[in-house]
């Protein structure tokens, strides 16, 4: 289907995503097409109250479903071939993925054991500090609303315990629940490569990683068994931090199921690989990555937000009279389930059951990723209003552990924003404009347009700055 076709069925909205799914079905031995008539399962059965419902039960039916189906297909057929004993989804990305895992193994004819671990960059990263007590990833999702008890909280400690270090360094007790950002930051940074201060994080590392240990003895992933574990990416980060952990332990390690691998994590490799695409191994639909979807554009973050959980992130793991629990972010699921989380669940609940009985109709092995990126790149780059409004209302999550920063996946562009764009050192950018399309979408026409030709100018000239420098 090409371009023209697709936008003369944005009218349609809904309906654009059945009718790609039925132009591959051919090339997919009829899967996709199975995977329209699933979609259209879902809008007849699943009864809605308003229109956001209605946007977010469309979405779920056409771009949600048909991807999270088609990934989980591809973990279930990777668990067979591999004769896998289980297979851990972690949380929290897996939790949507392991509903549909458990409607699928029985009639795809799975019989390992399907987990649920939890698990959180968090919880994984404070506990191989390595050389150093703690890396480049406590400086990432850095943003003016960080606070330093928030920070510390991250390598697992508290202001109070590094107190004598922090007031001579002009971070008084007063800040300590202020911005990080511009001198802050520097000074903190100071602070953490104190030699004491080090040697405390050490401590509180070997601490959380023992924690940890149990957790993971606890839920049989020590035992020796062939396992894998699903985490839809991107750097592989967490594979690698729970093969060395156990490495360390038992001398084995688990693999890794993916849905897209970027670059980065050099370790441990050769034991994962990905559904989507892999830019290591210059595999899959690389070409069409969440990275590079169009200039300034992280679709990752939409994926993400797709595999959302009921639950919040894992910040901590305590020991509960014997039994390791998982310490969880509070009030993350009276948020998600007033955004509209249920409408969602039920909708992939309703085409999961549609594809699960007909299975044994179509080729299961067949390859759907060509109309999965076609389905993902005209709701990133091509919304329609009502689906804007009603994704673009999603609450992204920034930060680590309790960090309580949320920010919407899509708002209109006011006037002042041009001006911001141009100008980012002195008017940074407002947060809640992650999904561009859907943020333009939204905007005020004539403000909408000009922000198209900003963005379409500096798309332009950052790759030939970026060649320039390197050159």
């Amino acid at each position: 289907m090409n371009r023209r076709q697709i936008r003369n069925l944005a009218g349609e909205g809904r309906c654009r995503y059945e009718h790609i799914l039925n132009s591959h079905s051919e090339s997919t031995g009829g899967l996709s097409g199975l995977m329209a008539e699933a979609a259209k399962q879902v809008r007849r059965h699943v009864n809605t109250a308003n229109g956001h419902d209605s946007g977010l039960r469309d979405i779920a039916a056409g771009v949600i479903a048909p991807l999270q189906f088609s990934y989980v297909l591809w973990i279930l057929r990777k668990a067979r071939s591999r004769a896998l004993s289980r297979v851990y989804f972690l949380s929290r990305d897996g939790q949507a993925l392991l509903r549909i895992a458990r409607q699928l193994s029985g009639p795809y004819g799975v019989d390992c054991e399907l987990r649920y671990l939890y698990a959180s960059r968090q919880t994984f990263n404070r506990t191989v500090p390595g050389q150093n007590p703690y890396g480049s990833w406590l400086w990432t999702n850095i943003n003016e609303r960080t606070t330093t008890l928030e920070l510390l909280d991250r390598i697992g400690i508290t202001p109070e315990e590094i107190q004598g270090q922090l007031e001579r360094s002009g971070l008084d007790k007063k800040t300590w629940s202020e911005s990080i950002t511009g001198s802050r930051q520097l000074k903190l940074r100071s602070v953490l490569h104190e030699k004491a201060v080090q040697t405390l994080v050490r401590t509180r590392s070997q601490e959380k990683k023992e924690l940890l240990l149990r957790y993971l003895e606890q839920e049989k992933v020590l035992d020796g068994s062939s396992n894998a574990c699903v985490d839809i990416g991107w750097k592989g980060s967490a594979h690698s931090t729970l093969s060395s952990l156990l490495n360390d332990a038992t001398g084995n390690s688990i693999h890794g199921l993916h849905f897209g691998l970027t670059t980065g994590q050099s370790t441990w490799e050769e034991t994962r690989e990905a559904y989507f695409f892999d830019l290591g191994r210059k595999t899959g639909y690389r070409d069409l990555t969440p990275m590079a979807w169009a200039p300034g554009d992280r679709m990752m973050i939409l994926i993400e937000a797709f595999c959302m959980a009921t639950h919040g992130t894992v910040s901590d793991f305590v020991d509960n009279e014997g039994a390791i629990k998982p310490v969880l972010r509070d009030a993350w699921e009276p948020i998600i389930t007033d955004w509209g989380l249920p409408i969602v669940r039920r909708s992939v609940d309703v085409f999961t059951e549609y594809m699960g009985l007909r299975l044994g109709d179509t080729d299961v092995n067949a390859d759907v990723r060509a109309p999965i990126a076609e389905i993902l790149t005209e709701f990133w780059s091509n919304p329609t209003t009502t689906e804007a409004s009603a994704w673009g209302s999603f609450p992204v999550e920034a930060g680590q552990g309790q960090e309580p920063h949320l920010s919407a996946m899509a708002a209109p562009f006011d006037w002042s924003y041009p001006f911001r764009v141009l100008f980012p050192s002195i008017a940074r950018p407002s947060m809640d404009h992650h999904w561009r399309a859907g943020s333009l979408r939204l905007s005020w026409p004539l403000t909408g347009a000009v922000m198209r030709l900003l963005f379409h100018l500096r798309d332009w000239i950052k790759p030939r700055q970026k060649s320039k420098q390197e050159a």
